[in-house]
């Protein structure tokens, strides 16, 4: 507890502070390709409230934490390289004591993988509204299977509106 003036006040030694452990459930995803790239959402409890008190890792990888709260996770897929089949999501936190896991099942995505061919232009604010032509192949043909994002240098992420997709 804080007071104004006094400070932060000590426990006293018949006092045990409160804990919580982490758990995972399910994580889920409309894409599932080893390629990475994509989001997926972990439902569970016990999870901290900033991205930076957690880490997900998967494929000997750590995850970017997209978004986060008391119960679920979005983070972005890492490459997985070869890897496919049930793959062990870990889940850590520096609030919460224990580590949790759940698994999620990747197949390989090397055929149906996106390839950008170009953008234009190639580089963009994304505190100033504008449009990017992305030409490539194997974007699919459902606007709402297709999630659009740019990373700055900082590693802020921000995710994109797509207006118009065509498959040529």
């Amino acid at each position: 507890m804080y007071i104004p003036g006094a400070g932060l006040l000590p426990l006293d030694t018949g006092v045990t502070p409160l804990s919580k452990s982490l758990a995972a459930t399910s994580a889920t995803s409309s894409s599932n390709g080893n390629n990475g790239g994509y989001p997926v959402t972990i439902s569970g409890s016990g999870f901290p409230l900033k991205s930076g008190e957690a880490t997900v890792s998967v494929c000997g990888k750590n995850a970017e934490i997209t978004n986060i709260n008391n119960i679920q996770i979005v983070f972005l897929m890492p490459s997985c390289g070869t890897n496919t089949g049930a793959q062990t999501i870990t889940i850590t936190s520096t609030e919460s004591t224990g580590t949790a896991t759940t698994t999620f099942s990747i197949v390989d995505g090397s055929a149906t993988a996106p390839t950008i061919a170009s953008l234009t232009p190639n580089s963009a604010n994304p505190g100033i509204k504008g449009v990017i032509k992305i030409q490539g192949s194997n974007f699919g043909t459902n606007a709402a299977d297709i999630t659009l994002s740019l990373k700055n240098a900082t590693g802020k992420v921000y995710f994109l509106k797509l207006l118009n997709i065509t498959n040529t």
